[in-house]
Protein backbone atom coordinates (compact mmCIF):
# COMPACT_ATOMS: atom_id res chain seq x y z
CA UNK A 1 0.00 0.00 0.00
CA UNK A 2 1.72 3.53 -0.82
CA UNK A 3 2.14 5.81 1.51
CA UNK A 4 -0.14 8.76 1.91
CA UNK A 5 1.00 11.75 0.48
CA UNK A 6 1.43 14.82 3.27
CA UNK A 7 1.13 17.64 0.41
CA UNK A 8 -3.16 17.90 -0.70
CA UNK A 9 -2.14 19.90 -3.62
CA UNK A 10 -0.99 17.80 -5.99
CA UNK A 11 -1.53 13.92 -4.88
CA UNK A 12 0.96 12.83 -7.60
CA UNK A 13 3.88 15.14 -6.68
CA UNK A 14 6.63 13.83 -4.76
CA UNK A 15 8.14 16.02 -2.17
CA UNK A 16 12.29 16.40 -1.82
CA UNK A 17 14.19 14.26 0.33
CA UNK A 18 14.23 15.18 3.93
CA UNK A 19 17.96 15.22 5.04
CA UNK A 20 19.35 15.50 8.36
CA UNK A 21 20.81 18.73 9.75
CA UNK A 22 24.41 18.05 10.85
CA UNK A 23 24.84 18.98 14.22
CA UNK A 24 27.94 21.46 13.40
CA UNK A 25 25.25 23.11 11.37
CA UNK A 26 23.01 24.39 14.28
CA UNK A 27 24.58 26.98 16.82
CA UNK A 28 26.11 25.75 20.08
CA UNK A 29 26.29 27.73 23.26
CA UNK A 30 29.50 26.76 24.80
CA UNK A 31 29.37 25.32 28.23
CA UNK A 32 31.34 27.33 30.61
CA UNK A 33 33.56 24.55 30.71
CA UNK A 34 34.69 25.34 27.21
CA UNK A 35 34.86 29.21 28.19
CA UNK A 36 37.22 28.48 30.76
CA UNK A 37 38.56 26.27 28.43
CA UNK A 38 39.37 28.84 25.55
CA UNK A 39 40.06 31.63 28.45
CA UNK A 40 42.94 29.65 29.23
CA UNK A 41 44.12 29.32 25.49
CA UNK A 42 44.21 32.56 25.26
CA UNK A 43 46.01 32.99 28.18
CA UNK A 44 48.68 30.90 27.04
CA UNK A 45 48.56 32.26 23.34
CA UNK A 46 49.50 36.06 24.72
CA UNK A 47 52.02 34.59 27.60
CA UNK A 48 53.38 32.50 24.45
CA UNK A 49 53.80 35.39 22.06
CA UNK A 50 55.15 37.28 24.74
CA UNK A 51 58.18 34.97 25.12
CA UNK A 52 59.24 34.65 21.60
CA UNK A 53 59.26 38.11 21.49
CA UNK A 54 61.26 38.38 24.81
CA UNK A 55 63.51 35.83 23.04
CA UNK A 56 63.87 37.42 19.49
CA UNK A 57 64.58 40.59 21.40
CA UNK A 58 67.27 39.07 22.95
CA UNK A 59 68.58 37.28 20.50
CA UNK A 60 69.14 40.83 18.61
CA UNK A 61 70.40 42.38 21.57
CA UNK A 62 73.36 39.66 21.62
CA UNK A 63 73.85 39.42 17.94
CA UNK A 64 74.17 43.29 18.07
CA UNK A 65 76.61 43.40 20.69
CA UNK A 66 78.61 40.52 19.66
CA UNK A 67 78.35 41.69 15.87
CA UNK A 68 80.37 45.07 16.96
CA UNK A 69 77.53 46.97 15.85
CA UNK A 70 77.55 50.51 17.03
CA UNK A 71 74.81 51.18 19.47
CA UNK A 72 75.81 54.67 19.35
CA UNK A 73 74.65 54.65 15.61
CA UNK A 74 72.16 52.54 15.60
CA UNK A 75 70.26 55.03 17.94
CA UNK A 76 71.28 58.21 16.05
CA UNK A 77 69.42 56.74 13.33
CA UNK A 78 66.30 55.54 15.82
CA UNK A 79 66.12 59.09 17.00
CA UNK A 80 66.36 60.31 13.28
CA UNK A 81 63.38 58.57 12.32
CA UNK A 82 61.43 58.56 15.41
CA UNK A 83 59.43 62.10 14.15
CA UNK A 84 58.71 60.22 11.29
CA UNK A 85 56.77 57.96 13.24
CA UNK A 86 55.31 59.81 15.26
CA UNK A 87 53.74 61.84 12.43
CA UNK A 88 52.16 58.79 10.52
CA UNK A 89 50.53 58.00 14.06
CA UNK A 90 49.41 61.52 14.17
CA UNK A 91 48.03 61.39 10.92
CA UNK A 92 46.03 57.87 11.39
CA UNK A 93 44.58 59.31 14.72
CA UNK A 94 43.59 62.00 12.69
CA UNK A 95 41.47 60.21 9.56
CA UNK A 96 39.99 57.87 12.20
CA UNK A 97 38.79 60.99 13.76
CA UNK A 98 37.77 62.36 9.81
CA UNK A 99 36.25 59.02 9.38
CA UNK A 100 34.56 57.72 12.34
CA UNK A 101 31.26 57.06 10.79
CA UNK A 102 32.55 55.04 8.35
CA UNK A 103 34.49 53.07 10.87
CA UNK A 104 31.72 52.06 12.52
CA UNK A 105 29.88 51.47 9.48
CA UNK A 106 32.40 49.29 8.52
CA UNK A 107 32.14 47.41 11.70
CA UNK A 108 28.59 47.16 11.29
CA UNK A 109 28.82 45.56 8.36
CA UNK A 110 31.59 42.73 9.85
CA UNK A 111 29.44 42.19 12.76
CA UNK A 112 31.66 43.93 14.84
CA UNK A 113 29.57 46.38 15.89
CA UNK A 114 25.52 45.21 16.02
CA UNK A 115 22.44 47.12 15.33
CA UNK A 116 21.20 48.24 18.82
CA UNK A 117 24.99 49.56 19.48
CA UNK A 118 25.16 51.66 16.42
CA UNK A 119 24.22 54.86 17.59
CA UNK A 120 26.39 54.58 21.14
CA UNK A 121 29.30 53.59 19.10
CA UNK A 122 28.62 56.54 16.72
CA UNK A 123 28.41 58.98 20.09
CA UNK A 124 32.18 57.22 21.80
CA UNK A 125 33.75 59.32 18.60
CA UNK A 126 35.15 62.01 21.21
CA UNK A 127 36.30 59.06 23.94
CA UNK A 128 37.83 57.42 21.59
CA UNK A 129 39.84 60.67 19.56
CA UNK A 130 40.43 61.67 23.84
CA UNK A 131 42.06 58.08 24.72
CA UNK A 132 44.18 58.05 21.32
CA UNK A 133 44.99 61.70 21.76
CA UNK A 134 46.40 61.06 25.37
CA UNK A 135 48.13 57.42 23.62
CA UNK A 136 50.27 59.69 21.38
CA UNK A 137 51.63 62.10 23.95
CA UNK A 138 51.84 59.75 26.29
CA UNK A 139 53.80 56.89 24.47
CA UNK A 140 55.05 57.70 20.81
CA UNK A 141 55.62 61.01 22.09
CA UNK A 142 56.58 60.51 26.10
CA UNK A 143 57.14 62.82 28.87
CA UNK A 144 61.12 63.67 27.69
CA UNK A 145 59.48 64.96 24.53
CA UNK A 146 56.50 66.91 26.16
CA UNK A 147 59.24 68.55 28.72
CA UNK A 148 61.38 69.22 26.16
CA UNK A 149 58.75 70.68 24.07
CA UNK A 150 57.54 73.37 26.83
CA UNK A 151 61.19 73.63 27.62
CA UNK A 152 61.35 72.10 30.76
CA UNK A 153 64.50 69.54 29.80
CA UNK A 154 67.22 70.61 27.88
Amino acid sequence: MPEPSINTASAGAQLPERRPIPLNAMPQIPSPRQRARRRWLQLLYWVGALVLATLLLAALASFMAQSGVDVYAVHKTVVMVKPYGIAIQAVAIVLIGWKWRAIVLWGRRKGIVKGHEFDQVLALRNKVMAFLLAYLLLIPIGPGGLARVFGAAP
